[in-house]
């Protein structure tokens, strides 16, 4: 199994790059975001078409035909930056440009990335769940979705389709399983999430509570707390 190393708050490394891209990750069909390395231009939404185990990724940039300008310059690079949303962050790497002579002209190769890293928030730490719990948008109805992960800062959420734009506030009602018993919560959260859509029927959500109750900021820690307190005494040596 692929070993996940810290090397910051809000990083970790991935070794075994390939393996793990591969079974995990990279998959046909997964939709990315592209841009240029060491730029202010905005991520472009790509889709995965294919997938060469440790040779190439081929990608369609899915651009306006306005953006044409945007599309001559990625063609042009030496180098794009991808980032593909996973449950438990960003997956983001940096890949060379390979000639596709072969393919339409929409279609851009990359060669397979050697390093890869997960970027995960800056300063809340994060754990891994998945549960139902369900969500509303004001003047629409509630519906279920899938937690993946928990913050004290919010939560990544997943649907099958988009939950809302970003920027909309939504409600929602989850349990969090204590050793005790189960306690529901009610919060408030906004869409925050730039890298949400991995395809048409699979959407990743990033969460960011708003205006919480006292008890659910409460209910919310003291959870938090029990798990990470957990996964330090389950990493001590014996």
């Amino acid at each position: 199994m692929s070993q996940i190393n810290p090397v910051a708050a809000n990083k970790v490394e991935l070794d075994h790059a390939q393996k793990l891209a591969l079974n995990q990750y990279l998959l046909d069909g997964k939709a990315l975001f592209i841009s240029l390395p060491q730029t202010n231009m905005m991520p472009i939404r790509a889709q995965l078409l294919h997938v060469i185990a440790g040779q190439t990724l081929l990608i369609r940039p899915l651009i306006k035909s306005d953006q044409l300008d945007i599309r001559v310059k990625l063609n042009g690079a030496a180098t794009l930056s991808v980032r593909l949303a996973v449950p438990n962050g960003v997956l983001c790497f940096e890949s060379k440009l390979i000639p596709q002579p072969q393919q339409p002209q929409w279609t851009i190769g990359l060669q397979w990335p050697e390093q890869m890293r997960i970027e995960q928030s800056r300063h809340f730490s994060r754990v891994a769940l998945h549960q139902v719990l369900l969500v509303e948008r004001t003047g629409d109805m509630r519906r279920r979705a899938m937690l993946l992960n928990l913050s004290e800062q919010g939560m990544q959420v997943e649907y099958h389709a988009a939950l809302g734009m970003i920027g909309d506030e939504l409600h929602v009602s989850l349990e969090l399983p204590f050793d005790e018993g189960a306690i529901s919560v009610e919060a408030n959260a906004i869409i925050r999430s730039k890298f949400s859509e991995i395809s048409e029927d699979h959407v990743l959500h990033g969460l960011e509570f708003c205006n919480l109750t006292a008890a659910a900021n409460s209910n919310i820690q003291r959870y938090m707390q029990q798990r990470l307190s957990a996964q330090n005494d389950a990493a001590m040596p014996v």
